[in-house]
């Protein structure tokens, strides 16, 4: 009788071991996919951040300056999101715009261009712009077109998020 006590207690024993030492595995990962490849052995797509604007810069009178940056092929769920601020001239104020290459030219031209984003003629803004899945390089556009003797110093943070 006392033999099957013993060994009633050593199961139990050994089974709460085991069931701690999966606990364990599976609250440390080893049970998880560590490689980002899901079950059929496909990348799973990863959220990318790019700083696009930090920092400040000039913008003379009766002109504009934009800065590029680049969507990859195969981006997906891509957006531009930050924010500006203008100073100087008597309104401390700017237009700002995100627009592809071929708008951007329609738009130097002065043709019609269709934007992505568009500020209007203001102090201060938050930039959202939801972009097309579309591989190139975009325009974020800082204009004082508009100012004929004022330049203007803008502070504009813009990120670039996008699924890949």
């Amino acid at each position: 009788m006392r033999f099957s006590t013993k060994s009633r207690n050593v199961s139990i024993g050994l089974a709460v071991f085991v069931g701690l030492i999966i606990i364990i595995l599976v609250a440390s990962g080893a049970f998880t996919q560590e490689n980002g490849n899901n079950e059929n052995g496909l990348s799973s797509p990863t959220q990318h951040t790019v700083v696009v604007a930090s920092g400040s810069l000039n913008v003379d009178s009766n002109s504009h300056t934009f800065i590029s940056f680049s969507v990859p092929s195969g981006a997906s769920n891509v957006v531009l999101e930050g924010n500006f601020t203008a100073s100087g001239g008597s309104g401390n104020d700017i237009k700002v715009y995100v627009m592809d290459p071929t708008n951007y030219g329609h738009w130097t031209k002065g043709q019609q261009a269709f934007v992505s984003y568009s500020s209007g003629q203001t102090t201060s803004g938050n930039i959202s712009a939801s972009l097309p899945s579309i591989a190139g390089t975009y325009y974020l556009v800082f204009d004082n077109i508009f100012s004929l003797q004022s330049s203007k110093i803008i502070t504009a943070q813009a990120i670039l998020t996008y699924i890949k």
